[in-house]
């Protein structure tokens, strides 16, 4: 009983007491497209992580201690047909190490399973669910004025949603101890962007950092200090959105999805991410909405109401 609570106050401390800002160290080098957080190790160092995933399957891991770059890590899915059905296939990964300080390389290849595994009995599960519409908003669009000065239109859509089935996937997230943490962190981040459409990588040194506290274990100059085997999960909520003209009476409907990674028994929970037409008070869905109702000049969103 100890050892869970300490695990949850590990976890509390490691994301919300000791959350840094890397932007102030002019050594990390970021681009719009990397997912970065930090934590205070075992050693009290702090430890920056900067994840990407350009493609399914595919990741790269820049890993820092104290702003100093520390390794990087590449990962492969040598497999296209990685994810089939929803489910992972047992195959290998293509791993590229790069030892910073010591400038020493390495390429190997490991199955899949030595990090994730299904879990026996409870791989994965289905909640149907099929709810009425709710409204959720409306979207207003600018007046949109012709090239003469001339008052053409003042559209706006009302949305709703309707939640559909919810999916629950079960893995086992594991490591040796010794394991380099920017490599488990960089399999983890190609297995979920190959599955969770709108994965943010992120969730992937989330993941794996509160697994490792929760697993009772520590993080030391980037290697896991013990091993590790904690089950998590990917939910997926399925929703259809409906948006209508009042003016014509016009709809149309599209789908959504809305998922959460999670560490199973608490410690960790991600935020929620989106794909499809949610969330619906976003510009990108708003512009797409539009083009599906008009065929004139996009006029830009006055406001969400």
């Amino acid at each position: 009983m100890m050892k869970k609570i300490l695990a949850l106050v590990l976890s509390i401390i490691l994301f919300f007491n000791y959350s840094v800002s890397i932007y102030a160290n002019d050594n990390i080098k970021l681009n719009k497209n990397t997912s970065v957080s930090s934590f205070v190790d075992g050693e009290g160092k702090v430890n920056t992580v900067c994840v990407s995933v350009p493609k399914k399957g595919i990741s790269h891991v820049d890993y820092y201690i104290e702003g100093v770059l520390f390794n990087t890590v590449d990962v492969v899915a040598e497999n296209k047909d990685l994810i089939i059905n929803n489910s992972i296939r047992n195959d290998t990964l293509k791993v590229t190490y790069n030892n910073k300080i010591s400038n020493i390389s390495e390429i190997y290849r490991v199955p899949i399973a030595d990090y994730i595994e299904k879990v026996p009995g409870m791989d994965s599960k289905t909640f149907a669910h099929n709810s009425r519409y709710s409204y959720l908003g409306r979207i207003a669009y600018n007046t949109y004025y012709d090239s003469f000065g001339s008052y053409k239109n003042d559209d706006s859509l009302a949305i709703y949603s309707k939640r559909g089935d919810v999916d629950f996937d079960y893995k086992t997230l594991r490591a040796e101890k010794g394991s380099f943490v920017s490599v488990v962190i960089g399999v983890v981040a190609a297995i979920l962007g190959a599955i969770v459409p709108g994965f943010k990588a992120v969730i992937a040194e989330h993941l794996v950092v509160a697994a490792v506290y929760a697993a009772g274990s520590s993080i030391v100059a980037g290697l896991i200090q013990g091993a590790i085997s904690q089950t998590y999960y990917v939910k997926t909520t399925k929703y259809t959105v409906k948006a209508r003209d009042n003016k014509t009476n016009r709809e149309q409907f599209r789908d959504a999805e809305i998922f959460k990674v999670a560490l199973k028994g608490g410690g960790y929970s991600s935020k929620d991410y989106y794909e499809g037409y949610l969330p619906w008070n976003d510009d990108i869905v708003a512009y797409e909405w539009f083009l599906e109702f008009w065929n004139y000049p996009y006029p830009g969103v006055r406001g969400y109401y």
